[in-house]
């Protein structure tokens, strides 16, 4: 009566539950059944001692094999070495003398030089940009360097330089590769 006054769903469950048990049971009926097992003493020995005249007499031979088999050659205990490979040496030599101050091309006394230079650009007590350099005195004299850049190129071009204003001639070559101008996809034909 309790069955039928559940609801659907738990009837289901409890009737998959019922058959998944009689499915186990029935599995363990058809479990293969173990043949003359010794039910006395005497057969119980006649068992161990038929089973011990099959076990090979070379055991300890069979067992050194297997164990040769693993690479095992004694009980000395091993001798590791825990020490850094040398690359590894060189490498943490190489940071340290960057990490050093009083080597020469060390990052910190490279990194001095821009910090004199930051100081003489800022002053430590104001914020970035008023500092002990006048400004506008900066921004005449870098747009007098550029102007006298910009002069000293086309002077250099006029004279048949390559435009750097490294005082560098074009060779006929340069010229002629200058010169030719090479139409890349497109359907515009070169004039004579």
């Amino acid at each position: 009566m309790r069955f039928l006054n559940q609801s659907e769903d738990s009837q289901m469950a409890m009737f998959k539950d019922y058959l998944e048990e009689k499915s186990i049971v029935q599995q363990a009926k058809r479990m293969p059944e173990q043949e003359n097992l010794p039910i006395t003493a005497d057969q119980l020995n006649a068992l161990s001692a038929s089973q011990r005249a099959q076990m090979p007499n070379n055991i300890a031979e069979l067992h050194q094999e297997k164990i040769a088999k693993t690479g095992f050659k004694s009980v000395a205990p091993l001798e590791v070495n825990t020490h850094a490979p040398e690359i590894v040496n060189n490498a943490k030599n190489t940071v340290s003398e960057q990490l050093d101050p009083t080597a020469k091309n060390s990052i910190p006394s490279r990194a001095s030089k821009l910090d004199e230079n930051v100081r003489a650009w800022s002053s430590p007590d104001k914020p970035i940009g008023r500092g002990r350099v006048n400004m506008m005195g900066a921004l005449e004299d870098t747009e007098g360097h550029d102007t006298a850049d910009y002069v000293n190129k086309l002077l250099n071009v006029a004279v048949g330089g390559d435009g750097t204003a490294d005082g560098e001639k074009l060779t006929d070559n340069m010229k002629r590769k200058e010169g030719i101008s090479l139409p890349i996809n497109t359907n515009v034909e070169k004039k004579k």
